[in-house]
């Protein structure tokens, strides 16, 4: 009971405390004087009164874009009517600039007070042209700001009256208003949220106030213009790609086609040992199961056995030991068996995991002698296999292309805009599509084609076995499919299904004590027999249309 009372005590002063510094605080207005003068620039002055309600605060801020500008310059800086110095301490104002001009006033301590900051700068180049009017756009308030503003006024001035009315857009406001007495435009809003804001647009006679677009627009111009030139570039180079592939793919020698000759059952299509016939339902492309299929048929043969050993932290842990029969050895078998138990210097039993790690990484060693046992029992089609290759090829070459290019033209984004990146995205195009063929081609000769499908039949056999679809077979042909079951992915779901249908376990696998040897090679089954998926060792805020806006806080 102590104890409860300690945590309670506990999370109770947690949360007063929470309360005692948490901070609140609003803006009673935030207007704005916004001058718009001949050649374009805006001389604003904006006038924040802050309510400090809750805590202590020792600074306030407000950050303003220079997107749709050609520069922004700070005048001065106030606080309570008093201009602040430069600096960075208490009394002083700080002042960054880079994509974004950051304003910060820095100020002893302050709580239960409303304070008034005043900031002036001068907006370059922000009046734009348009076909038939010079216009003036303006996001008059920040469009982050965590505090609520309960009103705000802008007044425009206007070297001459403006075309037709002005248009206000209010983001999470209660409302707004416009006034227009010649020149002038005044614009109320109030009951302005969080993130809230007010962006006006004025449109003037043609050439009243410019007589040619700012730099930025005219930087957008020139880079509306070049955007042909880098379509036509891209639309080159994805052209150029493509009818490589097709070039490449007209060589390809396809199988023929043979639909329905394979139908499913519960016999061995025929004689191929399990890492070949896994290799031939993957295509012909070697994959880890196809060597862990292999590794069972060892163990099935006399080759192998595996024991048990005492949980670590609740997981089952398995020991493979090398037997050995002195009967011959397919070349794979014998290449598997060389690379689980070649450590630093050879070993006569090996974990489970770390036979399964290195077989992946050494497993391009076992796919070499797979791949050459493939060709000389006549399942692989060397044309077809070399298409399959420049596929990659191309595709590879073309996917790294695609990936340096953004670094190569990131010089250029400045002068062009992104335009230039439709080379890259045209040269993955061509890459992910050189892979795709790659994928759906085979390698296989017409023989193994027709082969393959009987496997898959085979394993779609197999798969309704582990799910209770077809009847359950005997143990002992349960242990002649199950190498075939690994080699062709099927291990996680005969793991499911031997832990529903316990049988004996096999006279290679012994598992630790007296507990459920059947259960225990289920767990094996389910650990030995998944590769890793796909294959480890695979060949393969608040912008807009106008200038202004930004942030402001306090802390």
């Amino acid at each position: 009971m102590t104890v409860r009372r300690i945590i309670l005590s506990t999370v109770l002063l947690a949360a007063f405390a929470g309360v005692a510094h948490a901070k609140d605080y609003s803006a009673e207005r935030f207007d704005a004087r916004i001058e718009v003068q001949r050649g374009g620039a805006l001389r604003v002055t904006e006038r924040v009164l802050v309510n400090f309600e809750a805590g202590t605060f020792t600074q306030f801020y407000r950050e303003i874009p220079s997107r749709l500008t050609d520069g922004l310059e700070v005048v001065s800086a106030s606080m309570d009517g008093v201009v602040l110095p430069a600096g960075d301490g208490p009394g002083q104002v700080e002042i960054r600039r880079s994509s974004r001009t950051r304003v910060t006033w820095r100020f002893p301590g302050v709580s239960g007070s409303a304070h008034l900051f005043e900031l002036t700068y001068i907006a370059r180049g922000v009046v734009r042209q348009s076909d038939d009017a010079d216009v003036v756009a303006w996001r008059a308030l920040p469009e982050q700001h965590a505090y609520r503003i309960d009103s705000s006024t802008i007044d425009i001035t206007l070297p001459s009256e403006p075309i037709g009315r002005p248009s206000v857009e209010l983001r999470r406001g209660g409302g707004s208003s416009v006034a227009i007495d010649g020149a002038e435009v005044r614009i109320q809003a109030r009951d302005i949220r969080a993130n809230g804001w007010a962006e006006v647009l004025v449109r003037l006679p043609r050439g009243s106030l410019i007589d040619a677009p700012p730099q930025w627009q005219q930087h957008e111009l020139a880079v509306r213009g070049s955007a042909r030139f880098w379509i036509i570039a891209a639309t080159a180079v994805l052209g150029a790609g493509l009818l490589l592939i097709f070039g490449v793919r007209q060589s390809y020698d396809a199988p023929p086609r043979e639909a329905g000759a394979a139908t499913a059952g519960p016999a061995l299509p025929d004689t191929l040992p399990p890492a070949l016939a896994g290799a031939l339902v993957a295509n012909g492309r070697p994959r880890l199961e196809h060597a862990m299929g292999a590794l069972f048929s060892l163990a099935d043969r006399g080759e192998l056995t595996i024991d048990e050993q005492p949980r670590t932290l609740g997981q089952r842990n398995f020991v493979v030991t090398r037997t050995g029969s002195g009967r011959p050895l397919a070349a794979h078998e014998q290449r598997a068996l060389d690379i689980v138990f070649q450590g630093k210097q050879p070993e006569r039993s090996v974990g489970l995991g770390k036979a399964r790690g290195r077989l992946t990484r050494h497993f391009k060693k076992f796919r070499t002698v797979l791949e050459g046992e493939l060709e000389a029992a006549g399942l692989m089609d060397e044309g077809r296999r070399d298409v399959r290759r420049k596929f990659l090829k191309i595709g590879i070459i073309a996917l790294v292309a695609g990936g340096v290019g953004p670094v190569a033209l990131s010089f250029m984004v400045d002068d062009y805009g992104p335009w230039p990146m439709l080379i890259p995205l045209a040269c993955i195009v061509v890459g992910v599509t050189g892979l795709i063929c790659h994928a759906a081609h085979t390698s296989l000769s017409n023989s193994a084609v027709r082969r393959a499908e009987y496997w898959r039949s085979f394993r779609r056999y197999l798969n309704d076995v582990a799910k209770d679809r077809q009847a359950s077979p005997p143990d002992s042909t349960m242990r002649q499919w199950l190498p075939f079951a690994v080699a062709t992915g099927l291990g996680p779901a005969w793991s499911t299904y031997l832990k529903k249908h316990r049988g004996g376990a096999p006279q290679w696998f012994r598992a630790v004590g007296d507990g459920d040897s059947g259960l225990a090679f289920a767990a094996f089954v389910g650990a030995g027999g998944a590769g890793h998926p796909g294959g480890a060792h695979s060949a393969a805020g608040g912008g807009g249309g106008a200038a202004g806006g930004g942030s402001s806080g306090a802390s």
